[in-house]
């Protein structure tokens, strides 16, 4: 897992109050052309079109800073 062992991990960890929002996990599963025709209990397949309005169709959870600043994290995992 990307945050286990990281010392700006548990440092991002220790400084956030994780007590009041809950984070739906939702499988999603991304098909460039064709998704199969059957449905599958615990993953949802879509294609590339259908991807962005899955994903607008539920509440948004963090606001924006939120998001950019997993958004900065991440892009510093990749840089490493």
């Amino acid at each position: 897992m990307i945050l286990n062992g990281s010392k700006q991990a548990n440092s991002m960890l220790k400084q956030h109050h994780w007590g009041n929002k809950k984070l739906p996990i939702r499988n999603i599963v991304a098909m460039v052309n064709h998704r199969p025709k059957e449905q599958f209990n615990y993953v949802a397949i879509k294609t590339l079109s259908e991807l962005n309005g899955y994903i607008d169709y539920f509440e948004p959870v963090l606001d924006k800073s939120g998001v950019c600043s997993i958004a900065a994290y991440l892009m510093g995992i990749k840089n490493q």
